[in-house]
């Protein structure tokens, strides 16, 4: 996963880069109004979004696990199979 996010982010730096020192290398296409657009808050805001997502991850982790060991302990202590004839087996 940090690789492939690595790549895109650093694709996307490069790109705009290239794209405020030297606009000229880009075709016609790629200018709107008199300039090639940047993207450099996208980058960030996806590497942010992916440190948030570390920071909260182990925090809903112990929560699923305290929710799981909770769920454990409602399970009863011993069961009773009843047979068709009403006779009790443990």
């Amino acid at each position: 996963m940090w690789t492939l996010i690595g790549l895109g982010t650093g694709a996307s730096y490069v790109y705009n880069v290239v794209a405020t020192l030297a606009p000229q290398v880009f075709p016609e296409s790629f200018i709107s109004m008199g300039r090639v657009a940047e993207y450099f808050e996208a980058a960030a805001v996806i590497i942010s979004l992916t440190l948030l997502g570390q920071v909260l991850e182990p925090r809903a982790r112990s929560q699923t696990s305290a929710a799981i060991k909770s769920l454990l302990g409602l399970a009863p202590k011993t069961a009773r199979h009843i047979r068709d004839d009403g006779c009790c087996l443990r």
